[in-house]
């Protein structure tokens, strides 16, 4: 463990500079914001660096109780992504074709070696029916209300859903629910601070990817902890 620690570490800290040039990319000339704490480099530096060696930490440790080390590759990918593109969405509410666009056949091919390694092709056909579900999820609610769902959102989705229900079907559930509560909780807060009203517009992406971490990480305990519940009522 403590030999996984340290390599996931490691490679945090040489994958910092790759990520934050992804921050700082240049933005199309239509966007309406700035790199993210443009004015403030080594902040932004020290966040991402941060972001990036506790989730690697974090992730590693997972996949290691799960058995499923082969994987790594694919959600250390996931966690350098999902960090970059947390950013440039808090900054300039966009989430590049750039970098979500080339990360399907990347994920893909981590995630089939992960699976022909582990001889597990029942986690493979998961994830492809997860990120189908969450894909058609997230493209209806953009059709149905296109204001409050971007398309970038919805090319997303389908990331997320794959590399959840690899995991399990419990982590495809709380990763997807645990974006909506945590985008509806900031909303509230910032109604409640007079800081934004019903109408105010906030990215969406760091909430999908926070919701899809936290269901990576702690979906499964927490669908057993709530099916227990239920089941004692």
């Amino acid at each position: 463990m403590l030999s996984l620690i340290l390599a996931v570490t490691v490679l945090g800290a040489v994958s910092t500079r790759f990520v934050d040039r992804l921050v700082v990319r240049p933005l199309p000339s239509d966007s309406p914001g700035q790199p993210f704490l443009a004015d403030r480099p080594r902040t932004r530096l020290a966040l991402v660096s941060i972001c990036l060696i506790s989730l690697f930490i974090a992730v590693g440790i997972r996949l290691d109780s799960l058995h499923s080390l082969a994987a790594l590759p694919a959600y250390l990918y996931f966690v350098a992504i999902g960090v970059a593109l947390s950013f440039i969405d808090i900054a300039s509410h966009r989430l590049p074709n750039a970098i979500v666009l080339p990360s399907y056949p990347v994920l893909a091919v981590l995630l089939t070696a992960a699976t022909i390694w582990h001889h597990d092709w029942s986690a493979l056909l998961r994830a492809a029916i997860g990120g189908a579900i969450l894909f058609l999820f997230y493209l209806v609610l953009a059709l149905v209300h296109p204001a409050g769902m971007g398309l970038g959102d919805v090319k997303l989705s389908a990331l997320l859903g794959a590399l959840l229900a690899y995991i399990s079907w419990s982590a495809l559930i709380v990763g997807a629910l645990a974006g909506f509560l945590l985008a509806a909780l900031v909303g509230i807060a910032m109604i409640a601070s007079r800081r934004g009203g019903l109408k105010t517009a906030i990215p969406f992406g760091p909430f999908m990817i926070v919701g899809t971490m936290l269901g990576i990480l702690v979906g499964a305990q927490i669908a057993h902890s709530y099916l227990s519940g239920v089941g004692s009522t």
